[in-house]
């Protein structure tokens, strides 16, 4: 059952009134005269060279390499997901180790203009072995197709900022855990790039590839599906292709033991200089299979057009809120969105349950690590008299907090469980990660010295090779233990001397697991 009050989920080529306006072929008219006057206000006017929603047929001008078959298929438009209409383009992943699919997009002529922005919604679902990059170049002889760097890159898929690609590990959306999973419309990722330091005032075009890895079975994999391409362009102005910034100021645990109401304050910025639209809080509460929905026009706080507020209504027990809001001008808008359950704190758990939860280890990454994506594990025992079923972890990587974890499982008393938490990518040398758990059973955890972990993870430097001390203080290695960690993993390129320093050194050491065994330890 739903109940809907303002707010209202709106058919494709409808005009949003209460949140601003979307691009789309029923508002074109009205959404261009928009467009045109705050242009006109702001000192900038924005020209569209391209705005491909695609049909069935290949648009004119773009290509495909190789040519798609139906018992062979690349490139295709299908039905199968669309951000708007009915097709969306469909990459599919290719047979053989290091083949590629291509689909090319014809140049366009950005000679008049300083500012160009590249922009188009996608979904991609293909394994962490293969990759998905976006490439450009200009229309001269000299000119190589390149991957649009870092620096272009306006969107918040950690892989594209890292490494310059897109897979399923871009977005947990995409569920990196089931190579089954077939995209649906609620997968949809909007990316932009400012293409303004290389192609203003040039002629340049854009392909989308698809490079097949290593992994033989990856080619099952669902695809890469791209939807609303679009170039934009100003002319030289004051004012640049930058997105604009949404966070939300005030924050809650993943459960809320109250009813509220709920104070909101979220932050919205305009980072090319125009004036954003009048936000609104739209809010979703689902108690007893019943689903509301509603939307709150926000206020300004601070009188500085960056900070708004408002309050969502009380709710009854056992309902989960889900809320989020924009901020919106003429360039593109940026969306933050945050959830909690609203919970009663369980009193007679709370007078039956004694003891503790704690962390007892971060099991992966180890001590040493390649320059590729992380994976971050930890374990943990229950001291608890009873069954523990749910626990919260919290942590962070160099100082940045990353997204809360809600452990939901049945460890009895006595027992210990494990948590994959999230996964990072390494800086250059070394990270610093910090774990911490609360909240077991929902309920404050009466003893906290043993609940936060914290551990320091190396990137490989070089090879070995040549002569190495261990020992205590200033030696190349703490302990043989260390010394053979780091050779399994980074690897060793000659004879490595190990010079042990007189001392006492305790555990077990193994050398068969270093990749080459052409040399000697």
């Amino acid at each position: 059952m739903v109940k809907n009050s303002l707010f209202r989920n709106l058919p494709q080529g409808r005009c949003d009134s209460a949140g601003g306006f979307r691009l789309r072929s029923a508002c074109m008219a009205l959404v261009t005269l928009l467009l045109m006057s705050v242009a006109g206000t702001a000192g900038a006017q924005i020209t569209v060279l391209a705005n491909e929603s695609f049909r069935k047929a290949l648009p004119q001008g773009w290509s495909v390499y190789p040519a798609s078959t139906p018992t062979a298929p690349t490139w295709a438009s299908d039905t199968n997901v669309a951000a708007s209409g009915k097709y969306a383009m469909h990459g599919y992943v290719p047979y053989n180790a290091g083949d590629t699919v291509e689909l090319v997009t014809p140049f366009y002529d950005c000679t008049n203009y300083k500012h160009v922005q590249l922009r188009f919604k996608h979904i991609c679902k293909v394994l962490g072995s293969d990759m998905c990059q976006v490439m450009y170049r200009e229309n001269n002889l000299s000119s190589r197709w390149k991957p649009i760097p870092s620096d272009a890159y306006e969107g918040k898929s950690v892989t594209y900022k890292k490494a310059l690609y897109f897979n399923v590990l871009s977005y947990n959306e995409w569920k990196s855990n089931d190579t089954f999973a077939v995209a649906d419309n609620s997968w949809w990722k909007e990316e932009t790039f400012d293409m303004s330091d290389y192609a203003g005032y040039s002629t340049i075009a854009f392909k989308f590839v698809i490079r097949k890895g290593t992994y033989f079975g990856s080619f099952i994999a669902d695809g890469w599906h791209i939807d609303d391409f679009e170039v934009r362009a100003m002319i030289d102005s004051n004012n640049v292709f930058r997105l604009p910034e949404a966070s939300f100021v005030s924050t809650f645990a993943d459960t809320v033991f109250s009813q509220g109401p709920f104070a909101i304050q979220a932050k919205l910025v305009s980072r090319a200089g125009f004036k954003l639209a009048r936000p609104w809080l739209h809010y979703t509460s689902l108690h007893n299979d019943t689903l509301y929905a509603d939307s709150l026009q926000m206020s300004d706080v601070d009188g500085g057009d960056s900070l708004w507020k408002t309050s969502i209504p009380k709710q009854p027990y056992n309902t989960k809120l889900v809320f989020s809001t924009r901020a919106y001008d003429m360039l593109g808008e940026a969306v933050v969105t945050d959830s909690f359950y609203v919970k009663k704190r369980d009193t007679i758990n709370a007078n039956l349950q004694k003891g503790s939860v704690g962390l007892v280890a971060i099991t992966n990454p180890l001590k040493y690590q390649q320059s590729v994506q992380q994976t971050v594990e930890v374990s943990f025992k229950n001291s608890l008299n009873m069954a523990l079923t749910y626990a919260e972890l919290y942590w962070k990587v160099n100082g940045v907090q990353q997204a809360m974890v809600g452990w939901v499982g049945n460890v009895g008393s006595g027992q210990t469980g494990n948590c994959r938490i999230g996964t990072y990518f390494p800086s250059n040398m070394a990270d610093t990660i910090v774990v911490w758990i609360k909240n077991p059973n929902y309920l404050a955890d009466s003893v906290t010295n043993d609940d936060t972990l914290i551990f320091v993870s190396r990137t490989c430097g070089p090879v070995l090779t040549g002569k190495y001390t261990v020992g205590r203080g200033n030696y190349d290695f703490q302990t043989v233990e260390e010394a053979a960690d780091y050779m399994t993993i980074c690897g060793i390129g000659g004879d490595v001397n190990l010079q042990v320093a007189n001392g006492v050194y305790e555990g077990n050491v193994s050398f068969a697991n270093i990749s080459n065994q052409a040399y000697h330890i």
